[in-house]
C-alpha cells in the first residue's frame, strides 16, 4: 500500500515541533508528540501521520 506515493516502510520517526495534519486519518498531530514522517528532497512537504495510522498502514503493506 502507498501512501501519498510512498512505501509506508521508508517513514522515519520524529518529534512533531509544530502541529501538522495526518494523510491518513485527516486528524492534527498535536506539538510535542512522536509521529511519522517521509520527505524526498524536491518535494514541498514531508508526508506526515500518526504512529498508529503508519502501523495501520504498514500492516495493510505487509499482508496484502
Amino acid at each position: 500500500t502507498y501512501v501519498g506515493g510512498w512505501i509506508v516502510r521508508e517513514f522515519i520517526s520524529k518529534t512533531s515541533r509544530r502541529k501538522y495534519t495526518c494523510v491518513v486519518c485527516k486528524k492534527q498531530i498535536d506539538k510535542g508528540v512522536e509521529y511519522k514522517r517521509f520527505y524526498q528532497r524536491g518535494d514541498r512537504e514531508a508526508v506526515v501521520m500518526h504512529e498508529i495510522c503508519h502501523d495501520a498502514q504498514l500492516m495493510r503493506e505487509v499482508f496484502r
